[in-house]
């Protein structure tokens, strides 16, 4: 019951965090990208998407992490948890010594190679992009402890202070000086307040059962954590290459118009993904308690029921993209928009829509630490678009190929850890079969609602069709688990 009591609480705090970020921030980065230029907002995706290449560990330490004090944590084992932690601190202090140090050498020797215009300015926000990533990094251990000790709650909390307090900036400092630097700063001062609080409240919610030792961490225990986390490591590789890699293309061969409208779409992607990690943030810790408990069938449960929950959601985005993705692009900039930017949005939130269908998946490989089965499939498919996307000359608009591209790599990708995720737990696909039928069913409404079928096929159908096939996805028994987890 203790479970479902915080489940539910992450979950409640979560929600109305995001809600609030998402109303403020839509109107925040329209504001933004008016003021400086779509050109000016390129300049910032190209800078995040290079940080990111190069800065990816950090998601794999926080995901491996996670998994091993809550491991530890709730086996009472609170002197490896100690040791853990500890040793993590140190590997953290390590890491950003190096990441900085290959930051600053790109930036002095590579990073004016992608662009012809706006060099310095392109340097000054990779610099402070620069910082901002290595105040991520610093946090960290803290969010892990956090996650570990089933307090998703209190990161929502500091993160939608953190959104706050940026919004203040941008509505002082920002408007003296409307440029892509001074919000770049403001990023750096958000992520140090995060910095600040995750580090306070990791002190206060654990008491005085932990304790940093570092004379007690070996040389072969760093390299232990090292081994541990490196499939995690190698994991959030494959994401970033899928997301962030493109970019770089983008920006090389189409110039930096086609990087702001990239930079469009991974803002609505991260959007997305930011209302589902309210769920997944409240997810990870249940699956690691239930793994380290033994309690399998009741993990099965919660999997069979959250998989159908994302599903419905990453459909429901394709959805209401095909049906009016062109109206919300008029109203969160605040004009007209060409064809090549509504076309580019509506094949990429097809991308952003495969990583929702399978977050399930993907946090239940971590909770099994299977990712080796899953690591170097996903770094051939990545790399594999890389050098479609750089290489080849589309064959049709490149503003449609590049989203197509990505998205059928990335399907095989997620479609083999599903696959393993149903062997681990000896799900069939007669187990499956409600959910194979709604994908067909909703995929073909959604195609013939493209293709313009000639058969009075409108938006209502379409809408009409996701909504009762949504419905017959779930089952009674999903019901009650739902109503459970939500009952005080």
């Amino acid at each position: 019951m203790e479970l479902k009591k915080k489940f539910a609480r992450n979950i409640g705090s979560g929600s109305l965090a995001k809600i609030a970020q998402s109303l403020i921030g839509f109107l925040l980065i329209t504001y933004v990208i008016k003021s400086v230029g779509i050109e000016k907002w390129g300049i910032l995706t190209l800078s995040v998407s290079v940080i990111s290449l190069l800065s990816i560990i950090q998601a794999g330490i926080s995901g491996g992490t996670s998994k091993r004090l809550s491991d530890y944590f709730y086996s009472d084992d609170f002197e490896n948890f100690n040791k853990y932690y500890s040793g993590t601190l140190l590997v953290i202090y390590f890491l950003v010594i190096l990441i900085a140090a290959i930051l600053l050498l790109y930036a002095y020797f590579f990073l004016p190679s992608f662009v012809d215009e706006d060099v310095i300015t392109l340097k000054y926000v990779f610099y402070l992009t620069t910082i901002s990533t290595l105040l991520q990094i610093f946090k960290l251990p803290f969010i892990a402890t956090l996650q570990a000790l089933n307090r998703v709650d209190i990161i929502a909390n500091i993160m939608t202070l953190g959104f706050v307090f940026r919004t203040l900036l941008v509505l002082t400092l920002f408007l003296l000086y409307k440029t892509i630097v001074m919000y770049s700063f403001i990023l750096v001062l958000e992520f140090g307040l995060h910095v600040f609080l995750t580090r306070y409240y990791t002190k206060k919610h654990t008491g005085d059962f932990l304790k940093i030792n570092f004379k007690e961490i070996e040389i072969s225990y760093l390299l232990e954590i090292f081994r541990f986390n490196i499939y995690n490591f190698l994991n959030s590789l494959n994401y970033v290459f899928f997301v962030q890699l493109p970019s770089l293309i983008v920006a090389s061969r189409y110039g930096l118009t086609f990087s702001g409208y990239y930079g469009l779409g991974v803002q609505l992607n991260n959007l997305f993904r930011g209302f589902l990690n309210i769920l997944s943030n409240a997810m990870r810790p249940v699956f690691n308690i239930l793994k380290t408990k033994n309690k399998i069938e009741e993990l099965k449960k919660y999997f069979n029921l959250s998989n159908k929950l994302f599903f419905i959601v990453g459909v429901g985005v394709v959805v209401l993209s095909s049906i009016f993705i062109e109206d919300i692009l008029i109203i969160w900039l605040g004009e007209e928009v060409n064809k090549d930017l509504v076309d580019f949005i509506q094949y990429f939130l097809i991308f952003t829509a495969i990583g929702i269908l399978f977050i399930p998946s993907a946090l239940l490989i971590i909770t099994f630490e299977k990712l080796k089965f899953t690591t170097f499939l996903g770094l051939f498919l990545s790399g594999l678009c890389g050098c479609i996307l750089y290489f080849f000359d589309s064959p049709i608009s490149h503003y449609v190929f590049v989203p197509l591209v990505i998205t059928v790599l990335f399907l095989i990708y997620n479609l083999n850890r599903m696959v393993i995720i149903f062997k681990l737990l000896e799900m069939t696909f007669y187990n499956n079969l409600r959910l194979f039928t709604y994908t067909v069913l909703t995929a073909g409404s959604i195609l013939a609602y493209k293709l313009n079928f000639n058969i009075g096929y409108d938006y209502i159908f379409l809408i009409l069709i996701y909504s009762l096939s949504s419905l017959f996805l779930l089952k009674k028994e999903d019901y009650h688990i739902l109503k459970s987890l939500f009952k005080k």
